[in-house]
């Protein structure tokens, strides 16, 4: 629960730096809008891996991601 704080807390903080960077007030053409947009999602994205209670599920999901 921590690791997830502590990315939302690194996220915002990439994403005030982007905003930042760009200078939304002046970014008026469509590749600027369209290079904020991509790395705020990258800013944003977290990797999510499937918690399994029991360990059969958790090898079968394994299996299959593979």
């Amino acid at each position: 629960m921590y690791d997830l704080l502590v990315r939302l807390f690194f996220a915002a903080a990439l994403l005030e730096l982007g905003h930042a960077a760009i200078q939304p007030n002046k970014c008026e053409s469509r590749q600027c809008l369209g290079r904020m947009e991509r790395l705020s999602r990258q800013a944003l994205h977290v990797q999510w891996k499937p918690i399994s209670v029991f360990p059969e599920e958790a090898r079968r999901l394994r299996e299959a991601a593979r």
